[in-house]
């Protein structure tokens, strides 16, 4: 995966996060009206990468959120 599909899906987490108010797994973006059909046809490695790159985003939350206390 390029760093330009890896900074889109991380813009796409972001912005599920910021209108529903929580950070999305791989199975709600493969469930999403619009991006479903897109992560749904990804192929199984670039499904990992997808997980690493929702776990990252939730690692740096979590680390933003302890440094703020």
């Amino acid at each position: 995966m390029n760093q330009q599909e890896t900074d889109q899906i991380k813009n796409i987490i972001m912005n599920i996060e910021e209108k529903r108010d929580y950070i999305p797994y791989l199975s709600d973006l493969e469930n999403h009206e619009i991006f479903g059909p897109i992560f749904k046809s990804i192929s199984a490695e670039d499904k990992i990468d997808v997980q690493h790159i929702i776990n990252d985003f939730i690692a740096e939350k979590i680390e933003g959120m302890t440094k703020t206390k």
